[in-house]
């Protein structure tokens, strides 16, 4: 129903299909990636509105320690545009766990979805073997809810395979 960020792969459809052909004829491409402040794992396809067969590769997202999450920078926008939920976009806002559910329907591709998140990633990249991220979650740094509790999420991509599983 939206397009969640016009500024990344959603608004250049065209220059995206153009690389991503591109990158079909090189094996094991692995992207690692941020500036959208949130954590995602999702397997790259020819066309993602209709993800099928063996993925092009994979691309991990990192969000940011000390900056606002994803969901929060959409959710202070979407409340501007629309604060009483006429078009839809009050629930989604308000509620992180309802804006991921959002983007996994949408985005099938995706394998770790968490659109509210501060943290870091370690990549551990294992030559011929595999490549694992751990993505390490923590509360907001700049709050005093931060308690140093760390969450630990890790995938892998096991070489030749362009697709993500958990580690």
């Amino acid at each position: 129903r939206f397009y969640m960020n016009a500024d990344a792969w959603d608004g250049f459809r065209d220059e995206r299909s153009a690389l991503l052909a591109q990158l079909a004829a090189i094996d094991g491409v692995v992207a690692v990636t941020g500036d959208i402040h949130a954590f995602y794992a999702g397997e790259l396809h020819a066309d993602c509105d209709a993800p099928g067969g063996k993925p092009i590769g994979v691309e991990y997202v990192c969000a940011g320690i000390s900056s606002s999450p994803f969901q929060e920078i959409v959710a202070t926008q979407a409340l501007g545009l629309d604060p009483d939920g006429a078009f839809g976009l009050k629930e989604l806002a308000e509620d992180p766990q309802k804006f991921d559910a959002a983007l996994a329907t949408a985005n099938p591709h995706y394998k770790h979805i968490d659109s509210f998140a501060h943290g870091i990633a370690i990549v551990d990249v294992n030559t011929d073997k595999d490549i694992q991220v751990t993505f390490m979650k923590v509360a907001d740094v700049k709050t005093k809810a931060f308690d140093g509790t760390v969450t630990r999420t890790r995938y892998k991509t096991t070489a030749g395979s362009n697709t993500i599983e958990k580690a």
